[in-house]
């Protein structure tokens, strides 16, 4: 993720799955120059919600959302196993 403020506190990843509802796979991201880096491992293939957060300050924050799909036996890097 890169364009954010280089003030910023955090940024972090919450992903939900239907199946793991109420146990939220979350990811911190770590800041590496100018952006920042987050990875995660999700175990279910299906369609994820992942909320970003954004840490501004000790007290504000923003949060947007999106779906992904995870696909059977996919990899990060798009390689099937």
């Amino acid at each position: 993720m890169d364009g954010l403020s280089s003030g910023l506190q955090g940024v972090r990843l919450d992903f939900r799955h239907r199946i793991t509802s109420g146990a939220e796979l979350t990811a911190e991201a770590v800041k590496l120059g100018a952006a920042w880096q987050a990875a995660a491992i999700l175990p279910l293939a299906g369609s994820w919600e992942v909320a970003v957060i954004v840490r501004e300050d000790t007290f504000s924050e923003e949060r947007g959302r999106c779906t992904i799909g995870i696909s059977p036996g996919s990899r990060a890097n798009g390689s099937a196993p």
